[in-house]
């Protein structure tokens, strides 16, 4: 598989980071809307679709598609070269939280990533998915939900 990221070059230097022998990250990659966490984002959510490393989850009876939890999230930006470290992890995990592409299906702490098997994060749906179309083509096209729905004892 590939490894790094769409359009990310790490041309910054961080005297902490140096200190202690790690890599720095962007610091573009803490902006919620920056052009670098939205190229990270998708290249994650292609990856992770494709490495079957998503799972559907139900909580308070609403099917969730596109689901990690937060360790299994932390250990693949290890594993692919994005991070070096839980703490950089779980500082990119924050950022992708903040900024939406993440929605916390935890009870406790929504706004706070966190590195634990117990942690369950969704993924936002497809980008191409968001993107505006035209109304008509909308209303004719019949696409699988991307949004969560609810379960009823007639499914």
């Amino acid at each position: 598989g590939k490894t790094g990221t769409k359009g990310i070059k790490d041309t910054t230097t961080s005297s902490m980071a140096e200190q202690f022998g790690l890599k720095p990250l962007h610091p573009r990659l803490f902006e919620p809307k920056s052009k670098e966490l939205r190229a990270l984002f998708e290249d994650i959510q292609e990856q992770l679709e494709d490495g079957g490393m998503l799972h559907e989850r139900v909580v308070h009876g609403v099917v969730h598609r596109a689901c990690i939890s937060g360790a299994d999230l932390s250990t693949w930006l290890i594993d692919h070269h994005i991070c070096e470290t839980k703490i950089q992890s779980l500082g990119v995990g924050s950022a992708l939280l903040r900024a939406g592409y993440l929605t916390s299906l935890s009870d406790v702490r929504k706004n706070v990533f966190r590195v634990e098997k117990e942690a369950i994060y969704s993924l936002r749906a497809r980008l191409d998915h968001l993107r505006p179309k035209r109304w008509w083509l909308a209303r004719h096209k019949s696409e699988e939900p991307t949004e969560p729905h609810r379960l009823s004892n007639f499914d």
